[in-house]
């Protein structure tokens, strides 16, 4: 079923083929509410308060307060202006991170290939998820986390990190995909998109969105010891993942997993 990361004072669950397709279509809608219904009751602890992020690939961040013997929850927005336009709805709008300090809050990512960047630390605690898929990554979405952790008196150094199950480069062929052919143009001609990009993009156009990911955290200071990831690529026959992009690839329907962070109790 789903697979378990324990991390100092936090759980991480990330749904695998085991648990169902978490990608609601017209055509899976029913199944996906039973598979998110049953994963959410299982994983998440009685009492807590679930905060989806709902991706819209922006590169925005939210920060999430639970007042006490509060129903309220009240969301901060970061926004940083993207480098990249493009049409997505709540492109400029939207948030695709979500941070967090209460211990009854927990987060949950359905998206498939993109990276669930999940961040943490335990005194003060702290805790959130990032959606960083290819244009997260081109944005430097990271660099958002200066701002907002900074109010709350922390930097993107005091965090660990951990590069939930995603795509790799041997499987990722950006020319395959669309929205790729409709921005490329765009992305070249920017003096900085493009020119973090080349060191990841191999001349068969396979990108290392983790490889470049981790390039960004570092540019952030922080260590190479501060970051940990899943191995297997989402889209390895071999995964017990979901694969967006592998689904797509043969034709199927779409296919995403959930990433799920709760403190412990």
């Amino acid at each position: 079923m789903a697979f378990i990361k324990e991390v100092e004072g936090f759980t991480l669950a990330f749904s695998t083929t085991e648990d169902g397709n978490m990608a609601r279509t017209q055509m899976t809608r029913q199944e996906v509410h039973v598979n998110r219904t049953r994963f959410f009751g299982t994983h998440v602890p009685t009492a807590s308060r679930l905060v989806r992020i709902r991706p819209s690939h922006s590169a925005n961040v939210d920060l999430v307060r639970v007042p006490r013997a509060s129903q309220l929850l009240h969301r901060t927005t970061f926004y940083r202006q993207p480098w990249i336009d493009t049409d997505f709805d709540f492109y400029y709008d939207g948030s695709d991170g979500v941070i967090a300090t209460d211990e009854n809050v927990c987060i949950s990512l359905i998206a498939g290939d993109c990276i669930p960047l999940i961040f943490w630390k335990s005194q003060p605690r702290c805790f959130g998820i990032l959606h960083i898929g290819l244009m997260g990554a081109l944005n430097n979405m990271v660099a958002g986390l200066e701002l907002a952790l900074a109010s709350l008196d922390l930097t993107p150094a005091d965090m660990r990190y951990y590069l939930g199950p995603s795509i790799s480069q041997a499987e990722y062929d950006i020319s395959k995909s669309g929205l790729w052919v409709a921005i490329e143009e765009q992305v070249k001609a920017h003096p900085v998109a493009f020119d973090q990009m080349r060191p990841f993009l191999s001349r068969s156009m396979n990108f290392d969105m983790k490889g470049l990911v981790r390039s960004q955290l570092a540019t952030l200071d922080v260590p190479p010891s501060s970051i940990d990831g899943y191995p297997v690529s989402t889209a390895d026959p071999e995964s017990p993942f979901f694969s967006h992009y592998a689904a797509i690839q043969k034709g199927g329907v779409p296919q995403n997993f959930c990433s799920l962070l709760c403190p412990t109790r």
